[in-house]
């Protein structure tokens, strides 16, 4: 459980993917005297949420990706979860919103989504 936006506690769910990456993140730290999973650029202490957003949007950038940043991955994230045809109550909880109408905010339809819906009403199918 870790804390959130506004202090409120959540359950971070991870899948196997990310399980086996944390496996060998873990294995690779063995030797620092810190205890943290994640420390700052410097290796002093642990790593800020306002420096996670840094380094998110530094490595962004740095692949040609000037206009995105951590909340962009956060609606990526719930798109991926909405494309998947996962219910908005289980994305709305995965991404820690109280109200379903906050996640509806999050799934604008593509121009994809919405040629199929066009299509879906076409005779010709």
């Amino acid at each position: 459980m870790i804390a959130g936006k506004g202090g409120k506690n959540r359950i971070a769910l991870i899948n196997p993917d990310l399980m086996k990456a944390m496996g060998a993140w873990i294995k690779a730290r063995e030797e620092i005297a810190e205890k943290a999973l994640f420390v700052s650029e410097r290796g002093y202490s642990r790593i800020t949420r306002q420096g996670i957003h840094y380094l998110i949007k530094k490595y962004l950038d740095s692949i040609g990706l000037i206009n995105y940043s951590s909340h962009s991955l956060r609606h990526s994230f719930c798109r991926n979860l909405v494309d998947a045809n996962q219910p908005l109550q289980i994305i709305a909880q995965l991404a820690g919103h109280e109200s379903l109408e906050t996640t509806r905010r999050y799934i604008t339809p593509s121009e994809q989504d919405l040629r199929k819906a066009v299509e879906s009403i076409s005779s010709e199918r």
